[in-house]
């Protein structure tokens, strides 16, 4: 006799908060914990989406040689099956396309209301000194890329880098006169702690 409870495996099950379907009239759909309604919607835009394509010059004769179960019942079910498995961030398969075509449409840049294209020159700053003060008397963790000419201060251990250096602080207090290091276009030097 059914009483109408259903049993619960899991308490995931529970507290997902998607729709599904149990029942088709008085039939129970032999799936534990009903088929998504999300995943209806995706297996029949699948089937759409494959007889458009089986009307296209290029992806229609590949697709005719496909039996008409395998086609038209068993690959829209998969495709279905695997869009409902994606969840990026929390969002469904829809969500994601969705967000994935807007980042295409929308200018990545707005100024005044308005697209701006982006300028892809550099610009040179002159000469840039960066000092620490008295309270920090140790090389901070950084990245220079050349061309540069950089004063190091304090004592120092350098190693050579297929592009470059990379420092580490040496014990000593600082020097009167500093190393002056030169680095090409292309040459980083790697500041380490």
């Amino acid at each position: 006799m059914d009483d109408g409870r259903i049993p619960v495996r899991s308490f995931r099950v529970v507290f997902a908060l998607e729709r599904r379907l149990h029942k088709i009239d008085r039939w129970r759909i032999p799936v534990p914990h009903g088929i998504p309604l999300r995943g209806i919607a995706y297996a029949l835009t699948a089937l759409v989406l494959v007889l458009l394509a089986s009307g296209l010059p290029v992806i229609g004769g590949p697709m005719a040689l496909m039996a008409p179960p395998l086609r038209l019942v068993i690959l829209p079910i998969a495709l279905a099956y695997l869009l409902i498995q994606v969840q990026t961030d929390g969002r469904p398969a829809h969500a994601l396309a969705v967000a994935a075509i807007r980042q295409t449409v929308v200018p990545r840049r707005i100024a005044s209301w308005r697209a701006v294209t982006p300028i892809d020159h550099r610009a040179s700053l002159g000469e840039l000194v960066v000092v620490a003060d008295e309270r920090f008397g140790r090389y901070r963790r950084a990245v220079i890329a050349g061309p540069a000419r950089v004063v190091l201060r304090l004592p120092a251990r350098a190693r050579t880098r297929a592009r470059g250096l990379r420092v580490r602080q040496a014990p000593g207090g600082p020097m009167l006169r500093g190393r002056v290091v030169e680095l090409g276009p292309g040459q980083r030097l790697e500041v380490e702690r």
